[in-house]
């Protein structure tokens, strides 16, 4: 019964452990799933991330150029001045660049998040893989090599041995108790011989205890012979959990497990710091824009303000050239009041008139004179009909120039 009874819990145990290694089996398989799917879902993210990025960065080109063209349109119909140009082309660059920049960021970010999601699932995965092995080399802890395995059946043949011995030794005395019996209880028949009682008892105890000595014995060897199967028996379950042919294979199958374990925490390790890196190199590349920002507006407006200059240059050069021709107009325009003067005098008019012309010529070279020419010319036009074909062609000259000279100040 106690035989049957371990046998029966062995089996339970058996099956218990089955049923253990199959839902760890399927645990292991969920979490190798997961952590493909992971790695696949991270490689599909990263595209996705790429090909926004690239659509963005292209959007952003388009809507750059069309606005480029636009102001350099604006410029050329004269809507806007070139300075105003050049502060609206740098302003559509600055938010186009920021656009680009915005992007870039983004996907590099997104990088930086599916590193260390992977980076999560392959620290899980060799969690995984590091259980896997201690459950392995639990499993296995029963299992025999070949010198064991013959040391054991070696031993149970001796156990077996000493129990049939045992067995015999028991049978012998239990005769002997029951002989004893028999003579004690006169069972034998009035012909037999005399039995001394005392020898009887005697032999009767000696008996007894060779009995108890033996069941003694034969429990120790059945115990001996259990453990001795039950080697065998956690031998064969080992073999059975692990799927090992031998003590070689199962540690040869812990190390696998293992190194990969190390594997997939060393993956892990490099992702954290290829994160790390990518979020140093956004710091570095932010930076950089900043500056590359700051340096174009301030190139912009070295343009602005070198333009300005140039139209102060060249406002400057057209000022002196006009002061230079109102001069030589004044000048032309005095000599033309003076030839007027001479052809008046021949022509009969009042003398003094004729003198104030004079007087006006002759100080023709500012303002002043040209206001009293331009009167006198007037009093001329005025009076006309006095004057002969040649002074009327002279007058018609002078007021052509004084008109010209007026509109040019």
């Amino acid at each position: 019964m106690a035989n049957a009874d371990a046998a029966y819990k062995a089996a339970e145990a058996t099956k218990a452990q089955v049923e253990a290694q199959q839902a760890l089996s399927d645990a292991m398989a969920a979490t190798e799933g997961h952590y493909k799917a992971v790695i696949s879902l991270s490689e599909q993210v990263i595209k996705q991330k790429q090909a926004e990025k690239d659509a963005e960065t292209a959007l952003a080109d388009a809507q750059s150029g069309m606005e480029m063209a636009r102001i350099a349109l604006a410029e050329s119909r004269g809507e806007i001045t070139k300075e105003d140009a050049i502060l609206a082309k740098e302003k559509v660059r600055t938010e186009a660049d920021a656009r680009k920049q915005t992007a870039a960021v983004a996907l590099e970010e997104g990088k930086v998040a599916e590193a260390r999601r992977k980076a999560k699932a392959e620290d899980a995965q060799a969690n995984t893989k590091r259980i896997a092995a201690q459950e392995l080399e639990k499993k296995g802890a029963g299992m025999l090599n070949d010198e064991e395995k013959k040391a054991v059946e070696t031993n149970k043949e001796s156990i077996k041995a000493g129990m049939e011995q045992s067995k015999l030794a028991q049978e012998k005395a239990a005769a002997g108790l029951t002989g004893n019996e028999l003579a004690a209880s006169g069972a034998l028949g009035a012909g037999a011989l005399a039995v001394n009682k005392a020898m009887v008892e005697k032999d009767r105890s000696m008996n007894e205890y060779r009995l108890k000595k033996e069941r003694e014995a034969y429990a120790e060897m059945q115990a001996a012979m259990d453990r001795e199967n039950a080697k065998l028996a956690a031998d064969k379950a080992a073999r059975d959990a692990t799927g090992a042919a031998s003590p070689k294979a199962l540690k040869d199958a812990v190390a696998a497990q293992n190194q990969e374990a190390n594997e997939g925490a060393g993956r892990a390790s490099a992702l954290r710091v290829e994160a790390m890196g990518t979020e140093t190199g956004i710091r570095q590349s932010q930076q950089l824009f900043n500056l590359r920002q700051a340096a174009g507006s301030m190139g912009a407006l070295a343009q602005v303000e070198a333009e300005r200059t140039k139209q102060r240059e060249e406002a400057a050069k057209e000022a002196e050239k006009q002061a230079k021709l109102r001069s030589s107009n004044l000048k032309q325009i005095g000599t033309s009041g003076g030839s007027l003067a001479s052809t008046l005098a021949g022509d009969g008019l009042a003398p003094g008139f004729v003198d104030q012309l004079r007087e006006a010529s002759a100080g023709a070279g500012g303002d002043d004179a040209m206001n009293r020419l331009m009167k006198m010319v007037a009093m001329l036009a005025a009076n006309s009909k006095k004057l002969s074909e040649a002074a009327k062609s002279k007058l018609d000259k002078l007021e052509a120039e004084i008109e010209d000279l007026r509109t040019a100040k």
